[in-house]
């Protein structure tokens, strides 16, 4: 879509998946998802790529246009809220990957309210990047001023 344009579509709504229609999510179980849905009118993908997409540091972009964590990233965020993706495409024609959360009953957790997730927690550990191509190290080295938490999302790092 970058090189000849296209149309981009988002979707988000309420949907109830079978047994059947879960065939490929064996962990899934039956009932009610919230899927976000994203659709373009580009290329398309082979089943090639498709196998590959969700691996970190995979890209079809040339260097410097794409670390290749972009969809890494995202499966693990809808991993970790107990979703799944699926992603359709044809060549020519375009791609589409919804990601579907399962809908959730009972209370939710004001994540700004509560005091558990506001304590400012801190740790020993230290993390080491490395990296031979120069940006993704540039990149290493500027995001090491910050901390990525699950429950905080970014903080400034104490050291």
């Amino acid at each position: 879509m970058e090189e000849h344009g296209g149309t981009l579509h988002i979707l988000l709504q309420n949907t109830k998946l079978s047994t059947a229609a879960l065939k490929a999510e064996p962990a899934m179980t039956a009932g009610d998802y919230v899927e976000l849905s994203v659709s373009d009118t580009g290329t398309g993908l082979t089943p090639a790529l498709i196998s590959k997409i969700f691996d970190p540091y995979f890209t079809t972009k040339e260097v410097g246009k794409g670390t290749g964590m972009g969809l890494a990233v995202v499966n693990g965020i809808v991993k970790s809220h107990d979703g799944f993706i699926r992603v359709t495409s044809q060549q020519g024609e375009g791609s589409s990957f919804s990601a579907f959360f399962p809908v959730t009953e009972g209370n939710t957790v004001d994540p700004t309210t509560n005091a558990e997730m506001q304590e400012n927690q801190t740790g020993t550990e230290r993390i080491l990047f490395i990296d031979d191509e120069q940006l993704l190290a540039s990149l290493g080295k500027a995001m090491g001023t910050l901390l990525l938490s699950k429950q905080t999302a970014l903080r400034p790092c104490s050291s």
